[in-house]
């Protein structure tokens, strides 16, 4: 029991780092024009994230000169990303000897920056599935359906937690195509980062390919029961953003199964047994999750 208790509060501090920590909104206003934009080192990150075990299935689909990179001493955010401009701002720290020239290993990063950074490279992922188009049947193509689908029928109307310390208070809101949209990226973002973070905390399973292992899923069983694999939005309304700059979606509109599966197999690029298992693990699901739009169900 205690152990459990253990596992239950390192999932909740690391989901709140990961959350805190992650980039501001998809849509943030464009920053003003950098002068030092260095390209996302793709072939490193590829090569290193294999070292470690991490996916790279998406990585290699991105190509080395959509993102540009510039670092800075970011403090509201560890992270910003900018569609508009497929500009990817990263905190000064993740440079590499803090001088805002070039990524720093991943060997080098704690895994919870690992996981941060992740967040960030599926961002500019799905910029670029937006930003260029998919052939039709592809993983890709299969992806942002599945993304746009979600955004109609799952997140459009959708129950916050006004106070996050009082999870079952909620309020029902319905949200703008841009609201849910961005509730729909930061859901799967939060779920990248994660997965990743979990994959490198589990010191057995460094460097063995493959994130899915027994202790894995547990951490996943865990994280589901206690509700916080949610995403979130920046309001659009002003009044609304004064009271709070985000909006956390509450326990019942946490991360699917189904979409768990859709990042696991065409995301990850994980078997779909590996896929499976994760799905297994999180149902039934208590508390329950919201029920789901028929054209929601595969």
């Amino acid at each position: 029991m205690r152990k459990d208790i253990l596992v239950s509060l390192i999932n909740r501090l690391a989901v709140a780092c990961l959350i805190m920590a992650a980039a501001a909104p998809v849509w943030a206003e464009a920053p003003p024009p950098a002068a030092d934009l260095t390209r996302l080192p793709l072939a490193a990150l590829i090569s290193e994230s294999e070292e470690l075990g991490l996916p790279t299935k998406f990585l290699r689909d991105l190509p080395s000169d959509f993102v540009t990179v510039t670092f800075e001493d970011l403090h509201r955010w560890a992270a910003e990303y900018h569609p508009e401009e497929h500009h990817m701002i990263l905190n000064r720290a993740l440079s590499f000897n803090q001088a805002a020239g070039t990524l720093r290993p991943l060997t080098k990063m704690t895994a919870l920056e690992v996981g941060n950074l992740y967040h960030e490279l599926y961002h500019a992922y799905m910029d670029y599935l937006e930003a260029k188009p998919p052939d039709q049947g592809t993983d890709g193509e299969l992806l942002l359906a599945a993304a746009r689908e979600l955004q109609k029928c799952r997140y459009a109307e959708v129950k916050i937690t006004p106070v996050l310390q009082k999870r079952t208070s909620t309020e029902v809101r319905y949200l703008s195509e841009r609201e849910a949209w961005e509730t729909q990226h930061e859901t799967w973002g939060v779920f990248v980062g994660w997965a990743v973070w979990t994959k490198l905390e589990l010191i057995a399973s460094r460097g063995k390919s493959g994130l899915v292992t027994e202790g894995w899923l547990k951490r996943l069983k865990k994280a589901d029961h206690d509700a916080i694999l949610v995403g979130y939005y920046e309001p659009e309304d002003q009044n609304e953003r004064k009271l709070a700059q985000k909006r956390y979606l509450a326990p019942a509109y946490r991360i699917l199964p189904q979409e768990i599966r859709t990042i696991m197999v065409l995301l990850f690029g994980e078997p779909v047994d590996a896929a499976d298992r994760a799905v297994t693990a999180v149902q039934p699901s208590s508390p329950k999750n919201a029920p789901v739009p028929s054209v929601c169900k595969p």
